[in-house]
């Protein structure tokens, strides 16, 4: 019996690690490939917020990111889905964006990233099904395993600034760079 539970866990092991291998790499979302988005049928691009579009708790994204985001927003439908415990910083992102002349919509999901809830919400908001989606985030386990298990595409990022964040972070970010 103890070999059959063993043997169940590695399978859900090896699954789980699957899902955090990412469709595509870059070093940051302005490499996006927007031949890529098409060739994939993407109709939402959704976007991770600390340390994908701007640094660790910044409030705003430097000139070059909301050229790139204005420009994508032309064609493609916009959202962030963050784990930020900071949901005021969170939901005024929206109307930062929008001042720019850029058009996003925040999640409104009540649980963290791997949990399907922001992606879901942003996918039904954007009248989509997952595998029209792509998240673009910097972390392996809470972006592109999330996106990945709710049938998304995902694209991994390096992230904007790793000196910006917490030093719990360091733990995860070296395991990710151990499975990558």
């Amino acid at each position: 019996m103890l070999e059959i539970l063993e043997m169940a866990y590695l399978a859900m092991t090896a699954e789980a690690l699957g899902k955090c291998i990412p469709d595509k790499s870059i070093g940051s979302i302005l490499e996006l490939d927007l031949a890529w988005l098409s060739k994939n049928r993407i109709k939402c691009v959704i976007f991770d917020a600390d340390n994908t579009l701007f640094p660790h708790h910044a409030k705003k994204a430097d000139a070059k990111v909301l050229a790139f985001l204005k420009t994508l927003s032309k064609k493609y439908r916009l959202g962030i889905a963050s784990n930020s415990p900071n949901k005021k910083r969170i939901s005024g992102l929206d109307a930062y964006f929008k001042s720019k002349g850029v058009k996003i919509l925040v999640s409104k999901g009540n649980r963290r990233k791997p949990c399907p809830d922001q992606f879901d919400y942003l996918a039904k908001a954007f009248r989509s099904k997952p595998k029209e989606c792509v998240m673009v985030g910097d972390n392996l386990f809470t972006d592109i395993a999330g996106a990945k298990l709710y049938g998304m595409k995902a694209v991994k990022v390096k992230p904007y600034d790793p000196k910006s964040e917490p030093m719990y972070f360091m733990f995860m970010r070296l395991v990710e760079h151990i499975l990558s």
